[in-house]
């Protein structure tokens, strides 16, 4: 019974020892190599207007890496961490991917649009702080890990 006993936890103690490992590795290879920062091209909007700021994607890892970017469905490779701010679709003829690679050190400049729409119960903001995450256009997006930016605070004035 004793033997019983040591052999499931011995056993149990394995399957905990691999998960960590497993674990890990995940987490090693989600790495980030891109790093993302956005500046605003103005320090106030109106309330549903558009902010116009310039994204710049470096690639700090040691390899190539390749962007698929979306000619005009921007919300594709764009997410926000705020209920108020959203990635707008650009205007264009055709929406496609287009393959942008990067050598190590190199970066990738793109000024989006932004809408600010804070609901009217929450009006009172005086201003706004978000992040904008990067997506690879290719990847499914409910799946995927995003690479963040540095924060962003634009001031919020009336419609």
């Amino acid at each position: 019974m004793r033997s019983v006993f040591i052999t499931r936890v011995c056993g149990f103690l394995v399957m905990i020892m691999i998960a960590v490992g497993v674990m890990k590795g995940e987490l090693a290879a989600a790495a980030p190599s891109l790093a993302i920062s956005v500046q605003a091209e103005q320090k106030s909007v109106k309330n549903g207007g558009f902010l116009p700021v310039v994204t710049t994607i470096q690639n700090v890892g040691g390899t190539i890496q390749t962007l698929h970017i979306w000619s005009c469905s921007h919300e594709r490779n764009w997410k926000t961490d705020s209920l108020f701010v959203r990635a707008m679709h650009g205007p264009c003829k055709k929406d496609a991917i287009r393959n942008v690679k990067l050598e190590a050190g190199e970066t990738y400049k793109h000024t989006l649009h932004l809408g600010i729409n804070v609901p009217d119960g929450q009006a009172s903001k005086k201003s706004l702080s978000f992040r904008l995450g990067f997506m690879d256009g290719i990847e499914d997006i409910e799946k995927q890990l995003s690479t963040w930016s540095n924060v962003i605070t634009i001031n919020i004035t009336e419609q």
